[in-house]
């Protein structure tokens, strides 16, 4: 019986009418005084010591934060997006598959689920050789952000141009079986000038198919 009169004294007591008084001023107050919606994008500006490939002025640290207005258009807003983790693959790299100790591995080329992972001791990484001295190749390469959405399948489109993990089964991708690399698979783009013979090229810096023409570089920037 205590209990239920404080419970009840609290239920009509009027400290409870003067707390739902004072939120809704608050309230209201911040409604008033909000300021106007802005977006913001963190604009990132990159250097690299191999130098930028689109020879645009680069900082090395990231710029303050600008502040956008809804005036402005989706396109100029993306195409100001840049993220501070990229690499730049060209057709010149030569990159080479070198075995190292690792206890347990995600395996490639596999039909099976049951064959996606394995725990072999030992596996090929790719490394960037660079006159015979092995490093670590450019973001994008040994893998990057998969493409597709929830429960359709994915695949990673890599810094090179190339698609691989080709993960086609409705499932999560250490759940399915993944094709490593389909090398009749590309995109390109054909250009046409008034006077001019068509051009046409492959988005890719060392196509399988070395008749098709390829780019000379190709920059990879994103973030899972």
């Amino acid at each position: 019986m205590r209990s239920r009169s404080k419970c009840q004294f609290l239920y009509h007591s009027p400290v409870k009418t003067i707390l739902i008084s004072l939120a809704l001023v608050f309230l209201l107050l911040c409604i008033w005084f909000w300021p106007p919606q802005q977006i913001q994008i963190y604009n990132y500006y990159n250097s690299s010591k191999e130098g930028n490939i689109n020879s645009e002025a680069v900082a090395t640290n990231a710029a303050p934060l600008k502040i956008y207005s809804q005036d402005e258009s989706l396109v100029n807003l993306l195409g100001n997006l840049t993220f501070k983790n990229y690499g730049i693959v060209r057709s010149s790299d030569h990159y080479v598959w070198k075995e190292i100790r690792i206890s347990y591995v995600e395996a490639q080329n596999v039909s099976g689920p049951y064959l996606g992972w394995a725990d072999i001791g030992h596996a090929n990484y790719l490394y960037h050789d660079v006159s015979g001295d092995l490093t670590h190749p450019a973001s994008g390469m040994r893998s990057s952000v998969p493409l597709g959405g929830i429960s359709t399948g994915n695949i990673e489109l890599r810094g090179d141009g190339t698609f691989h993990e080709w993960s086609i089964f409705n499932q999560y991708p250490a759940g399915a079986a993944k094709i490593q690399i389909i090398d009749d698979v590309f995109m390109g783009i054909r250009t046409v000038v008034q006077g001019q013979e068509p051009v046409s090229i492959v988005l890719q810096t060392q196509p399988s198919n070395q008749q098709l023409p390829a780019v000379e570089a190709l920059k990879y920037q994103g973030e899972l």
